[in-house]
């Protein structure tokens, strides 16, 4: 074993103060490790959903986390959370074609986003005419940490408010392996305040086909919010696509790397975005999506050209939810600053109504 994976062994353990919204594909050492190890434990003899502690490095014997037994196989223990009965039971829930409801590792998710047994059964039980399930496992936790009701999801009703589509993505890991970015005191806050103020459309999604379900069935909509973890050009939703048992619009993106982002190459946004009233504001609750501000190609300038006229607002760098400073007045129409580290590293974005930048168009923050 050499420094460089002792190392990421050691950081597995290190303690995180804040969980920024930052685009992450696992590909460090941490989790090749984990995964190689979980890949030799025989399980024959060990208990599901009983936790054990996973060790690595032979002789060494480095305590590299814990893990349990599912389904047959062995499973990295992401959260501390009591398994037990309950995940014995959310085990047991299937689709209406018997495949499981969730996967082994969905159920740790759920747990630890606060999840019920009683919820998970409610929401599995959701199915259409054609006996499509209208919930998948992946978008549970999610929901959950929201307090949804199916209902709510399902039926939007539209009042005299103005209206909002928010976006959470099914794959919520950082790139620092770090999970709950969207389920901190800090992001339910701020969807508590943008619900008293709209009448909120809710999407969860594994793939973009999912969101552009969403803003093709709904009103026309005066705030977007899309969030997920992010890079210059994309913004991630899932780690693989929904199964085939559960109902989005299509499955066109199932299985590839652009169909589970929301990036720079997504041009058909276009005639989605048409969805936004002229005067819409448009937020990237993600990392980085206006890295290098206006003279670089990043997703938040795609945006705006692809939402003539719109306003557009998102970070220059990674940041997480108590970097978001939200006046109360002016949550309609929607203004805010992500400031980090005392420095306000806001990018707004507008063009006018033929997607053309013209400078006094464009607000570039470089405070």
């Amino acid at each position: 074993m050499n420094f460089r994976q002792k190392l990421a062994i050691a950081s597995l353990s290190l303690p995180t103060l804040a969980v920024a919204q930052c685009y992450s594909m696992r590909d460090d050492y941490r989790f090749d490790i984990a995964s190689e190890e979980l890949r030799k434990i025989d399980v024959k003899n060990i208990p599901e959903f009983e936790p054990k502690t996973l060790y690595v490095g032979g002789n060494l014997s480095y305590p590299l986390g814990d893990y349990f037994v599912c389904r047959g196989k062995a499973v990295w223990l992401s959260h501390e959370v009591e398994l037990g009965e309950k995940a014995e039971h959310l085990s047991e829930l299937t689709y209406s074609n018997r495949e499981p409801f969730f996967t082994c590792e969905d159920i740790v998710k759920y747990i630890w986003y606060g999840g019920s047994l009683e919820y998970a059964k409610e929401m599995a039980s959701y199915r259409d005419s054609s006996q499509h399930n209208f919930f998948y496992g992946a978008q549970l936790p999610q929901f959950a940490a929201l307090g949804l009701k199916a209902d709510e999801i399902l039926h939007f009703r539209d009042t005299e408010k103005p209206n909002a589509l928010i976006v959470y993505p099914t794959y919520d890991i950082n790139s620092d392996g770090y999970e709950g970015a969207f389920s901190t005191p800090e992001a339910l806050k701020l969807f508590e305040h943008i619900r008293e103020r709209y009448d909120v459309k809710i999407v969860v999604a594994s793939v973009e086909e999912e969101v552009y379900s969403g803003l093709a069935s709904g009103p026309i909509f005066d705030l977007g919010m899309f969030s997920g973890h992010g890079s210059s050009d994309s913004l991630r939703l899932g780690m693989t696509g929904p199964p085939r048992v559960s109902n989005p619009a299509t499955h066109s993106g199932r299985g590839t790397l652009e169909g589970l982002t929301i990036d720079t190459e997504d041009f058909e946004l276009a005639s989605f975005f048409h969805n936004f009233s002229k005067d819409a504001v448009i937020f990237l609750n993600s990392c980085s999506t206006a890295e290098g501000g206006k003279d670089f190609s990043n997703l938040a300038n795609h945006v705006a050209q692809f939402a003539p006229g719109r306003k557009v607002i998102a970070s220059k760098v990674p940041f997480s939810g108590s970097d978001v400073k939200i006046d109360l007045e002016k949550i309609y129409p929607l203004d805010l600053r992500i400031v980090v580290y005392g420095v306000d590293q806001t990018y707004v974005a507008k063009t006018d109504a033929t997607g053309i930048f013209p400078d006094s168009l464009t607000i570039d923050s470089e405070k």
